[in-house]
């Protein structure tokens, strides 16, 4: 299983340079910004929360550009389906959910070493993480475009985070209603788990529908 994955990634290496880049230049950045301004100690971790829970699961939607980008897009992308066991498209998403849980864990790490972030923050993000990836594994075979299902998970994240101060969309919403753990919604991190569950598998279900399309 691992051959087909490991041959895709090594043509698209650039893609593999995106997450780092946020992770590693647009989060500093972003919290570099925060700081520059004069809020408040309180303020400070709210936004700097904020940031972490729009960063780190947009990188958990970018990894399914890289696994299934060439699927619906790449020329010759008949081969693939035609190479590929329908149980793959599930195996490699999982694996790459893990892996950004696993990255979103050590940043979390990182950025608690110098600001007193909750623990509880960490749950969280962990559970976002993992409705994003598997709602980007969902669209993708929805769509049949892994950039459309990408816009659509960015967008999500960075509208309900940053534009949506009157919570207009809070009932679609997987985050809490401040950007931060002052209230441990135990709830809302149990109903997120149970939503990317629901969306593995209606993902999985959908790409065995989708997987011949092209026949």
């Amino acid at each position: 299983m691992f051959g087909l994955m490991a041959a895709r990634i090594r043509n698209k290496k650039w893609l593999c340079l995106i997450p780092i880049f946020i992770l590693g230049a647009l989060l500093p950045l972003s919290i570099a910004v925060i700081l520059s301004g004069d809020a408040g100690e309180d303020d400070i971790l709210l936004k700097i929360a904020a940031q972490l829970h729009i960063w780190l699961p947009v990188c958990g939607a970018w990894w399914a550009v890289l696994l299934f980008h060439d699927f619906f897009e790449a020329e010759g992308n008949e081969l693939l389906y035609l190479y590929h066991k329908k149980s793959q498209f599930i195996f490699e998403q999982t694996i790459f959910a893990c892996l950004q849980l696993a990255v979103t864990a050590a940043v979390f790490g990182i950025v608690r070493h110098f600001f007193e972030l909750p623990l509880f923050l960490a749950v969280q993000l962990l559970a976002e993480v993992a409705v994003i990836s598997f709602l980007m594994f969902f669209l993708c075979f929805v769509f049949l475009n892994a950039g459309i299902g990408f816009t659509i998970c960015a967008v999500y994240c960075l509208y309900i985070n940053l534009f949506d101060p009157l919570r207009i969309m809070s009932i679609l919403s997987i985050f809490p209603e401040d950007s931060g753990a002052s209230r441990q919604n135990v709830q809302l991190v149990v109903v997120n788990f149970v939503l990317a569950g629901v969306l593995a598998a209606a993902g999985t279900a959908l790409s065995r529908v989708r997987y011949s399309y092209l026949a």
